[in-house]
């Protein structure tokens, strides 16, 4: 559909962002989540024979494509650090997310438990969080997806499972119900340089 401007979206789409620009000449602007180069040997679909090729053939888009834009969008402002030196036209939008809608219960009214919510998959350290289940006696709400679907097998096996409660992926009303009940919410991301931003600035 023609429109004056084009809003792109995850670093899979910078392409489609020139797309736009050469063929229609209307404004796009690129919205950047995340610190790509250092999530892509974290996929777990790529083979590793691809990482390096994949990470030459990202840059490369990067650098001849953001320039060209009319704006970037950045998420955090670290993010935005190194977008500014590609596109000076670049601002920062954080990607908190919306306050919680439910009213937390009174501490002693709040089960022993703990919830996750969101994605699951091995970078978010998902693997962890269940196998220290082992050694308390708190439930773990896990509310989301399992990324690939295979991993919810192998965590099922550990001993921690049997003080798991899976939720799926749910409506955000009814996620947000479950944490007003917790006692905590957890972050488990890993170690990784694509992470440390994240905590700083983002999920916390």
């Amino acid at each position: 559909m023609p429109t004056d401007i084009y809003i792109t979206v995850a670093p899979e789409n910078i392409w489609v962002a020139w797309a736009l620009k050469a063929l229609t000449g209307a404004r796009v602007v690129h919205a950047v989540h995340e610190h790509f180069e250092l999530d892509i040997p974290t996929r777990h679909y790529l083979p590793a024979c691809l990482v390096k090729p994949v990470l030459r053939f990202y840059r490369l888009l990067k650098e001849n494509v953001l320039p060209r834009l009319d704006g970037i969008i950045a998420a955090t402002p670290l993010i935005a650090e190194e977008c500014v030196a590609l596109n000076a036209n670049t601002v920062t939008i954080n990607n908190y997310p919306p306050l919680m809608s439910e009213e937390p219960l009174p501490w002693n009214k709040r089960e022993r438990s703990v919830c996750y919510v969101g994605n699951m998959f091995a970078a978010r350290g998902i693997r962890e969080l269940v196998q220290a289940m082992s050694h308390t006696d708190v439930t773990l709400h896990l509310v989301g997806r399992f990324d690939p679907p295979e991993l919810r097998d192998k965590l099922a096996e550990l001993p921690g499972w049997s003080n798991v409660k899976e939720w799926g992926f749910l409506p955000y009303e009814t996620a947000m119900k479950i944490m007003a009940g917790c006692s905590a919410g957890m972050i488990t991301l890993s170690s990784g340089r694509q992470h440390q931003s994240q905590l700083c600035q983002q999920n916390l």
